[in-house]
């Protein structure tokens, strides 16, 4: 059975069609403290998606968080937080994704530059 996925992150709202499970991983106490998690993982009929929002506009960020957001983007240091927030939701999560599938990690960044 599939169904339509919706869910808000501060500002921002994901929404997914075809899915057959999803959850807000983040807040899930998966059990292996301190293991790093992504906001969301959603069970596709065809691939597994890993989801992390990051929004450097939102209202209640300052401008010194937004500034070493964008200089952790361009440099790549982003890219190594998400990595082990990926690899940790991926093994928490372990259990329940049958291989079969691929995983996609799919981060959203929302700013206007």
């Amino acid at each position: 059975m599939t169904a339509v996925f919706k869910e808000k992150e501060g500002d921002l709202q994901l929404t997914v069609n075809n899915v057959q499970n999803a959850r807000r991983f983040d807040d899930y106490v998966h059990g292996v403290p301190p293991m790093k998690a992504v906001d969301f993982i959603i069970d596709l009929p065809d691939r597994y998606l890993y989801i992390e929002f990051k929004d450097p506009q939102h209202p209640n960020s300052r401008d010194e968080n937004r500034r070493e957001f964008i200089q952790d983007f361009h440099s790549g240091r982003l890219d190594e937080e998400l990595k082990y927030k990926y690899r940790g939701s991926f093994y928490t999560n372990g259990p329940v994704v049958e291989l079969t599938s691929p995983s996609i990690i799919w981060c959203w960044w929302h700013w206007i530059l």
